[in-house]
């Protein structure tokens, strides 16, 4: 296990894991929201996650904007916007929570927005599987299996 890894676990473990579950039906994703807000609100996500990536934005700064972003359209969209909210959240609370790990950290901000900014946005599933795998297997929510 690399060392960006070990640490993501060892996060989760004192972290995350058992406090917070997730019910999987907030999960059945559908991007392409027809609420206009959320759609401007996906493209903002999108652009900071480019800055991010291009250099024009420190990583903190930008996960700390896409998560504000999401938590502010989590009413209006329970997909997308909310597993957004837990994802970015939980990498601004991991450079908050341990400094010392901001590094690998980072490395997981850049990962995330780059794997998101590939996907097939007309697989719906390809978008699904992507949520799913960052909020329940890189940071640790537990799935709410009622």
């Amino acid at each position: 296990m690399c060392c960006t890894r070990v640490a993501a676990t060892r996060f989760r473990e004192n972290n995350i894991t058992g406090r917070h579950r997730v019910n999987t039906a907030v999960l059945g994703i559908k991007s392409m929201n027809t609420d206009p807000e959320v759609a401007k609100g996906l493209l903002d996500i999108e652009n900071e996650m480019r800055r991010m990536l291009d250099g024009q934005s420190q990583p903190y700064d930008a996960a700390w904007k896409i998560w504000g972003k999401a938590m502010s359209l989590t009413s209006p969209s329970s997909n997308v916007m909310h597993a957004f909210w837990l994802i970015w959240g939980s990498l601004t609370d991991w450079v908050e929570n341990r400094p010392d790990e901001t590094l690998q950290a980072e490395t997981k901000m850049r990962q995330a927005a780059k794997e998101w900014l590939e996907l097939n946005r007309d697989d719906a599933n390809e978008e699904k599987a992507y949520l799913d795998r960052w909020v329940y297997d890189e940071m640790g929510y537990a799935r709410d299996t009622n």
